[in-house]
């Protein structure tokens, strides 16, 4: 009889270490989920102000590329200018120099 007493109290013993084991098994992959979680939450914000700062480098690259643009054609137009104005100059430097007066 003592070997059935032993056989019955070793089986319950049994079951409560398996609940036991697996609910230390369920906690620790709890534990794990929120590592996860807050890995995934980190590489989020990360990838959100990563964005927010190409955005703004797209917006100070198109600003100054509008900067250029507007500096390339003042001068541009400043030598549209110079050009007319050497060629008037020119133009009556040859004037003088063959002696043709207006």
């Amino acid at each position: 009889m003592d070997s059935m007493d032993d056989t019955s109290t070793q089986r319950p013993m049994t079951q409560l270490d398996d609940f036991r084991n697996g609910l230390a098994q369920l906690n620790r992959s709890i534990s794990d989920l929120r590592v996860l979680l807050a890995q995934a939450t980190t590489t989020l914000q990360e990838s959100t102000t990563r964005a927010v700062e190409d955005r703004l480098a797209v917006r100070l690259h198109d600003t100054r590329l509008s900067t250029l643009e507007n500096f390339r054609s003042r001068i541009q137009g400043q030598l549209a200018l110079l050009a007319l104005v050497v060629g008037i100059f020119g133009t009556v430097g040859v004037m003088q120099l063959f002696g043709v007066h207006f």
